[in-house]
């Protein structure tokens, strides 16, 4: 038997009352799992293992789909699930993250970044705030997270009007020439020193500050932007600021 803290993220039925279950986990990251007669209501999986719904599972070991047996419920976001807006917002957040895990390879920052930013909406936190933070420790975890700032071609400390270069993952300052071939992002004061924001300080200090609408835009286009380039999609397609 495996015990894990599962998170599930997506489910689909199976004949009358079973269900194919994608749950995310920090030792396994995403897994499959046939939870059994889980649709019946006298069945001791039900309550436990809906999307959305974190909880302490006991899976089979198998070649093939591992069964849950068992299941805790220890989290079910409820201010989350009583809202369409919150649980579009949480949706859209485990899509990316689906979208990204491998299934059998160990994920736990990724895990606990998606638990602990989902408890942060559950709770009435600002979403701006939530989900840029969020996408910043994903770009850490995912090894393309944005750490220095200096001008690419003449090192100088970026701190005024720059240009952020997706594919090549540097920036460039207002002093120095980008080719007009090159696909870049401006970068303002204030979007900067928001992205240093993120990349050293906690969470909690994140949301004592005040966020322009404008730069928290672009911050999620730039981090967006770097997730989807191995992901071969438009950054776009994972927007959630820019959708309103």
């Amino acid at each position: 038997m495996i015990k894990t803290l599962s998170l599930v993220i997506k489910k689909q039925n199976l004949g009358e009352a079973d269900r194919l279950i994608t749950i995310l986990t920090p030792g396994m990251g995403k897994k499959r799992v046939l939870a059994v007669s889980s649709r019946r209501s006298t069945s001791r999986l039900a309550g436990h293992l809906d999307t959305l719904m974190l909880s302490e599972i006991m899976l089979t070991r198998s070649n093939g789909l591992p069964r849950v047996v068992a299941a805790n419920l220890k989290d079910p976001f409820i201010n989350i699930r009583a809202s369409y807006e919150l649980i579009d917002k949480a949706l859209g957040l485990t899509k990316l993250v689906e979208r990204i895990v491998i299934e059998d390879v160990e994920q736990e920052a990724i895990f606990a970044s998606t638990v602990t930013a989902l408890r942060h909406l559950d709770r009435g936190d600002d979403w701006a705030k939530v989900w840029l933070y969020f996408l910043s420790q994903l770009t850490d975890a995912l090894g393309v997270g944005i750490s220095r700032f200096r001008c690419h071609l003449c090192q100088r400390r970026v701190t005024e009007q720059a240009r952020w270069v997706p594919h090549e993952r540097w920036f460039v300052c207002g002093h120095c020439q980008v080719s007009p071939s090159i696909l870049f992002v401006e970068a303002s004061p204030k979007l900067i020193k928001l992205l240093m924001i993120l990349r050293s300080e906690s969470y909690e200090f994140l949301r004592k500050i005040r966020l322009d609408e404008p730069v928290t835009l672009k911050t999620e286009e730039i981090f967006l932007r770097e997730i989807t380039n191995w992901l071969n999609r438009p950054w776009s397609d994972y927007a959630s600021l820019a959708r309103g």
